[in-house]
């Protein structure tokens, strides 16, 4: 039936089975014993077709287990030692599964199953789950399952293990029954059992066959003396020593011992002695009897101890060599993180040439823990339950909290072994980096893997603890971990502006990052910490439920309290940590702390302000990239009202959040796009109706030149020149006409095109001037010019009002980030819309990593803090803007002009469109100047303090201060600013001073400047215009040239303005010694007089302060630039 021949199987350097032959005959019983490591189970392993042997053939039933396989197998029955069953089905479901797996006809399944059921006594738990039954149930089971097929071949290895005596009983005889019709090889370690069972037995030890035959023929065959023993009662006086030698003297005896007995037959005399008989002798039990009857000695015992298969068994078998020690699984994880890490170091560190810095090799290892402490966690409970273990751990002094922090310890005990090797890879880096690695970051990152590794091996402990099966407890474990990062990391972002901040702090992989950066946050440590404390009383709970073992219903409501007010306690924690923590940037350049410039940067900023770096990150030195974001998270870190975002533009998430930015802009400047819209629609109608009228022009230029009499040589020439001009006045139409259309969607060509009109038309004015009072002109020719003249001056006012609008149309920051992101990469400061937008340059922001590097300078040393400079000074762009601060000062009550009255409201509103910032100021009334610490915290902004003039001719009124006392005063108050060097802007009425004789205060601050004014003359003359007073004519704005001066700054921001100017008084320059008085505007009026408001510029001697004398009522309309 079973043919085996000189097989040989080795592990490696062991060898576990050596030239092994044996044959088992049909419906034989045949045991096999041997000590552990003998190679018992190795020989079945290779009989069953589990193993295959080195050299050697296994035959059974005639077949050759390793050339027909599926032939071989199909006559075996094998029950291993642990039973092969699955505890999740029922008992009879498995037997089915087993019947299907050999091939048992479907018709003949059920029959099958009964008749192994029966064979086996498990027809009772038919119906139960396998994993619900006692050991020696599931040992019937395995053994049904070894039947279903009913093979003429049985290999059973302990097959009573785990049984009761009666079970024992009923399994030496089921053994029995089988023996009548099946051959069988049953290993067992009893062996009563087996010489009980069993025709024939084999005794095995280092891989080979020491004995074989039936147990009597090896008890028979086996060598050694044969022993008796004697109990005889000898005479008091001689003694123990008399039977001794009695005994001795016996033919064929070896040698005699004396052996114990009980006090009280010793007393009487009995003695018990051991006699060895001489090998090879006969039965001496008479000779033995005999020498005592002589000698007159009483015996009242003798029996002969034969051979005992034990004693056989023992004489057979020796210590086992020393073999091989097979590698702890332990170990084998240790190798392998050392393996892993040493490419991570390879790849991450070395390979693309970074010295000094372990960051990516940190980063990398944190995302191989997640295997790798799966595999470390899930035997710290599941072996327990496996191996039952478990059982006598809980009889130990020992709590469940004890146990599940003990396994805690030992498991992070060994992730601290298992760093070790790493240790190595700091030490080779400052051999081969220049500069050598900052210690801080390194440090800081093994803290972070410990921290890390702790959480996650704290979640392996919780999912151990509930099962017993290793793989679920591995798999559990890495679901879990892939499952929170994928949430807290990858999800986040998309959670909205709720969730996303929430999921954001539990986030390991952005908290380990911060480590491997180099910044050490007690509130990051206690979030560790806290959470591998609550995943270890979670598993100490769990053990205690097995205590209790109470209803399941019951069990999920305590469990579910216990994991709420845990999860309650440990929020909280969470809470008070994070709000309490203390971040410690430990890299040699403090990489990670703003400077006390940017720190005063971030604390200026007016409002909600937004850093974004929109770059193709596939394209981009990602290393340079790494520390500009690490610098812009710094700056998020920094204050509420600084976001940060990174924006790749090769990906469609990132062309999305583009967009979304564009809108967001767009939302909040609603208002502004809406009145520039209306100002667009309003320009265009302009532009519109200007078109139309120089269509009208260029007619009038044509009658004027058939006016000219084209017979003279003059004549000629000025008929042409019109020709020329009405083609030019046509073209100019066509462009007003297109501009209208078009200037919404690119308003900056049409204000180009606009101004380009004016000057053309502003020449052409002059020349129709000059060509009416030409004397050679006929009359007509000249009515007609100056009639054309007097349209064209309406015309270029109007247009000059459009360009104004135009170019006063509030800069959209929608528009320019949208405009910015078009034309490629850039890192974009986003303030409040009174604010702007500053940029920089990504050339200068990113400079190549492996440059710097070749040079022996550290990228982290350089890209970061140069990085943080730059953004300060993007910053500072923002906040401390050349955009001044305007003080209103005036000689009334306090909010007069700002207050509820709202006198100053549009005023205010462009000034505040353009960044300028207003406040009031009475000090009449209020002694102590405002102060500006909430609008310009760092000092740094220029400030003009706006004087408005005072009634001199005004009464006391209410409060009894006449208004020759405010002017007065209001006087001294500009001489004290002037003397503190501040920027003043001073506005002066007509007065009633010189009515007395007397001088207007006023008048006296500014003659030291070369500022003569005459405000006892007021030049306004009136017409009727829509009921309006307003100056005749029309202001002319005609920047003054100096020397070789091209133009001038202030009467270039102001030109082309339609400023009215009322109640106007004459201001003379008058030349002083150490000061200087320029003329910015000069006004022909009717008596043409002129008439000029001054911008004195002081020499050092005059303590180099700045005023502009300005009249009053303009300043509404005075572009923001111009103060």
């Amino acid at each position: 039936m079973i043919l085996v021949r000189e097989i040989y199987k080795s592990f490696g350097p062991l060898r576990a089975v050596t030239d092994v032959s044996f044959e088992l005959g049909e419906n034989q019983v045949v045991g096999l014993l041997g000590p552990n490591g003998a190679g018992k189970s190795t020989t079945i392993r290779m009989m069953t077709g589990f193993l295959a042997p080195d050299r050697g053939s296994i035959s059974i039933v005639g077949y050759d287990i390793s050339k027909h396989p599926a032939q071989a197998k199909s006559q075996i029955g094998y029950l291993p030692e642990q039973a092969p069953i699955y505890p999740e089905m029922s008992v009879r479901g498995y037997l089915k599964h087993r019947a299907k797996l050999f091939g048992v006809e479907t018709k003949e399944i059920k029959s099958a199953v009964d008749r192994a059921m029966d064979q086996c006594h498990i027809s009772n738990v038919a119906r139960r789950r396998v994993g619900q039954l006692s050991k020696g149930y599931k040992q019937r089971v395995g053994l049904a399952g070894a039947l279903i097929h009913d093979p003429p071949v049985l290999i059973l290895d302990e097959p009573t293990n785990g049984l009761d005596p009666s079970q024992i009983r009923e399994s030496r005889s089921l053994i029995r029954d089988l023996a009548q019709d099946k051959t069988m090889l049953v290993c067992s370690h009893i062996l009563p059992e087996i010489e009980r069972v069993c025709d024939r037995v084999m005794v095995m030890n280092h891989g080979q066959i020491q004995a074989d035959g039936t147990p009597t023929d090896l008890i028979n065959a086996a060598p050694g003396p044969t022993r008796y023993t004697v109990e005889i009662r000898t005479n008091p006086s001689a003694g123990i020593a008399h039977a001794l030698r009695v005994l001795a003297a016996v033919p064929g005896v070896d040698s005699t011992i004396a052996d114990q007995i009980q006090p009280n037959d010793a007393s009487r005399g009995w003695c018990r002695v051991i006699v060895n008989a001489l090998p090879n002798e006969g039965d001496l039990r008479e000779p033995i009897a005999g020498a005592a009857e002589d000698q007159g000695l009483f015996i009242r015992e003798l029996s002969q101890q034969k051979q005992t298969l034990e004693t056989i068994f023992m004489s057979l078998i020796d210590p086992a060599p020393n073999q091989p020690s097979m590698i702890g699984s332990g170990w084998i994880i240790i190798a392998l993180f050392a393996f892993l890490s040493a490419v991570l170091f390879l790849n991450q560190t070395l390979i693309p040439g970074q010295p000094g810095s372990m960051r990516y090799f940190f980063i990398a290892s944190a995302w191989l823990l997640i295997p790798i402490a799966p595999a470390i966690s899930m035997r710290l409970m599941s072996e327990e339950y496996r191996t039952g273990s478990f059982e006598s751990l809980r009889t130990t002094p020992a709590g469940d909290w004890a146990v599940a922090l003990g396994k805690f310890i030992g498991a992070v005990l060994f992730l601290i072994l298992m760093l070790t090797p790493s240790l190595i890879y700091p030490i080779v880096l400052a051999i081969v980096s220049s500069p050598a690695p900052d210690a801080g970051p390194i440090i800081a990152g093994y803290l972070m893997l410990i921290l890390v590794g702790s959480l996650y091996l704290s979640i392996g402990l919780l999912a151990s603890s509930l099962t017993s099966s290793q793989t679920l407890a591995f798999l559990g474990t890495m679901m879990a971990l892939v499952l929170f990062i994928v949430v807290t990391s990858v999800l986040a972002p998309r959670a909205g502006s709720t969730l996303s901040p929430i999921l954001d702090r539990l986030s390991v992989i952005s908290r380990a990052g911060e480590f491997g950066k180099g910044i050490i946050d007690t509130g990051t440590i206690a979030f560790f910490i806290i959470g591998c404390l609550w995943m270890v009383a979670l598993s100490a709970a769990v053990l205690e439920s097995k205590r209790l073992a109470r209803k399941r219903s019951i069990l999920i409501v305590m469990a579910s309290f216990f994991v709420l007010t845990s999860g309650t306690a440990v929020f909280f924690a969470g809470y008070l940590t994070s709000e309490h923590r203390i971040r410690i940037d430990v890299t040699s350049t403090s990489a990670h702390e703003l400077s006390q410039r940017a720190s005063n940067m971030v604390d200026a900023l007016p409002g909600p302000t937004r850093i974004v770096l929109a770059i193709n990150q596939s394209e981009s030195d990602q290393r340079a990239l790494d520390l500009v974001s690490d610098v812009l998270e710094t700056y998020d870190r920094s204050s509420p009202l600084l976001t940060s975002r990174v924006i790749d533009l090769a990906t469609a998430d990132g062309i999305n959040q583009t967009q979304q930015l564009i809108n967001e802009l767009r939302d909040q400047e609603s208002g502004a796009i809406q009145s520039n819209q209306e100002t667009i629609e309003q320009a265009s109608q302009s532009l519109s109706a200007a078109s139309t009228h120089l269509l009208q022009c260029a007619k009038d230029l044509q009658s004027i030149r058939d006016a000219i009499d084209g017979s003279t040589t003059a004549g000629a020439t000025n008929r042409a020149f019109f020709d020329q001009r009405s083609a030019l006045v046509r073209l100019g139409a066509q462009d007003l006409s297109n501009a209208s259309t078009s200037l919404e969607s690119d308003p900056v060509s049409g204000t180009a095109m606009l101004d380009a009109q004016l000057a053309q038309l502003e020449d052409l004015r002059n020349q129709l001037s000059d060509f009416a009072n030409a004397p050679e002109i006929t009359p007509a020719a000249k009515a007609a010019a100056r009639s054309l003249n007097t349209r064209l001056d309406t015309l270029i006012d109007q247009l000059a009002v459009t360009s104004d609008r135009l170019a006063r149309l509030i800069p959209i920051d929608a528009d320019r980030v949208a405009t910015a992101l078009e034309t490629g990469e850039s890192l974009l400061i986003i303030g409040p819309p009174e604010t702007g937008i500053a940029a920089i340059d990504l050339e200068t922001l990113l400079p190549p990593t492996q440059l710097l590097e070749q040079a022996g300078i550290s990228p982290a040393g350089v890209i970061g803090p140069r990085a943080q400079e730059l953004i300060a000074s993007a910053l500072a762009q923002l906040v401390i803007q050349n955009h001044p601060i305007v003080v209103f000062v005036h000689a009334g009550e306090p909010g007069q002009l700002l207050g509820t009255p709202q006198l100053l409201t549009k005023t205010v509103n462009h000034l505040k469109q353009r960044g300028i910032d207003t406040i009031e100021w009475a000090p009449l009334h209020e002694s102590d100047r405002p102060s500006l610490v909430e609008l310009d915290p760092l000092g740094q902004r220029p400030v003009v303090f706006v004087m408005f003039a005072s009634d001199s001719a005004a009464g006391g009124g209410e409060t009894g201060i006449t208004g020759a006392r405010r002017a007065t005063s209001l006087a001294n108050i500009a001489q004290q600013l002037i003397d503190q060097g501040e920027s003043v802007l001073i506005s002066m009425n007509p007065s009633i001073f010189g009515s007395f004789g007397d001088t207007d205060p006023m008048v006296r601050v500014l003659e030291p400047f070369g500022i003569v004014p005459n405000p006892t003359k007021a030049l306004l003359s009136q017409r009727i215009v829509s009921s309006k007073r307003t100056a005749n004519p029309a202001m002319v704005v005609v920047p003054t040239i100096e020397g070789d001066q091209e133009t001038h700054t202030i009467g270039e921001a102001v030109q082309g303005l339609s400023t009215m100017l009322p109640w106007s008084i004459p201001i003379n320059i008058d030349p002083r010694v150490g000061a200087q008085a320029t003329s910015i505007i000069s006004i022909q009026g009717n008596e043409q007089i002129n008439r000029s408001s001054k911008s004195p510029k002081t020499s050092a001697e005059t303590n180099g302060s700045s005023q502009q004398a300005l009249n009053g009522s303009s300043i509404p309309t005075l572009n923001a630039s111009s103060l």
